[in-house]
């Protein structure tokens, strides 16, 4: 009986003991994290200050909700309590991928961008050009119609003469109308001829002139669509800050104990040894 009593009041002496002096939060400090070992898709960190597995799962897996997953890569002894300068074994993470995946995307647009870009600078010297081209065959037809107005001044001239003349120049005048008269047709054929380019170089340059405001419209297309990709990264930055601002705000940093605490917890034991030998010695009294 005098056993159990004594025995009863050591274990009551040294709950208290340990209650006063922090015994139990020292106990929790010795939670580890062990990484096991695995090969491929995975990276080890170094845990920091303000670290906690909701805020690494939101940073590496782009969900808090996913902590639990850490699990498979690592052995907790306490996954509510880790310590700077402790590793984590993390797999590659999901927002990270995603943010490489839309600045990937981004970067590929914008060269598609340039291309077109360049294309659409082509195809403005190109039709450029053509308006030059067309400027000088219509200042070659204005020319040439000119010189037919000119020759058919000239018919109606000799024609006029013809009536006037003696019978031996109606032969060279005959001669000479045909010369001119063969000049004409000659001109006007060329004539056809340029307007046939012409009307050829003005279905080209609608054509280029369509392509031109399709590709204009792509530009803007991919203008509008760069910018909702830079939007979309901007506003998944901006979560992530909120929700890691929000855990910080909900759990707070967990600091190992101090020296200071551990040796006053040590002075509670002993005093609560001495405190029970003493009890044990008056109760054999």
């Amino acid at each position: 009986m005098k056993i159990m009593k004594s025995t009863f009041s050591f274990a009551l002496i040294l709950y208290l003991c340990a209650s006063l002096s922090g015994v139990p939060f020292v106990l929790s400090a010795s939670a580890k994290i062990t990484p096991k070992s695995v090969n491929g898709g995975t990276e080890l960190i170094t845990i920091v200050k303000g670290d906690s597995l909701w805020k690494l799962a939101t940073e590496h897996l782009n969900d808090p909700l996913r902590w639990k997953e850490f699990k498979s890569y690592n052995d907790f002894t306490n996954p509510d309590l880790i310590y700077p300068g402790e590793k984590l074994r993390i797999p590659i993470g999901a927002a990270r991928e995603m943010a490489g995946s839309l600045e990937a995307e981004a970067a590929a647009t914008k060269l598609e961008l340039e291309g077109l870009k360049k294309l659409l600078e082509e195809a403005n010297a190109a039709q450029e050009s053509t308006g030059k081209t067309v400027g000088n065959l219509e200042k070659q037809i204005a020319e040439l119609r000119e010189q037919n107005q000119k020759i058919q001044s000239n018919l109606e001239s000799l024609g006029a003469s013809v009536q006037q003349s003696s019978e031996s120049n109606v032969q060279a005048v005959d001669k000479l109308g045909e010369a001119l008269a063969s000049e004409y047709k000659e001109a006007e054929e060329e004539i056809g001829k340029i307007s046939n380019q012409i009307e050829a170089l003005q279905k080209s340059l609608d054509q280029r002139t369509a392509e031109l405001a399709e590709q204009q419209m792509n530009v803007n297309a991919l203008n509008t669509g760069i910018q909702s990709l830079s939007d979309g990264i901007d506003q998944n930055r901006e979560a992530l800050g909120k929700l890691d601002k929000l855990i910080r705000e909900v759990e707070g940093p967990v600091e190992p104990p101090t020296k200071q605490k551990r040796t006053f917890a040590i002075l509670a034991a002993v005093a609560g040894g001495l405190a029970w030998f003493a009890v044990n010695t008056i109760g054999r009294d």
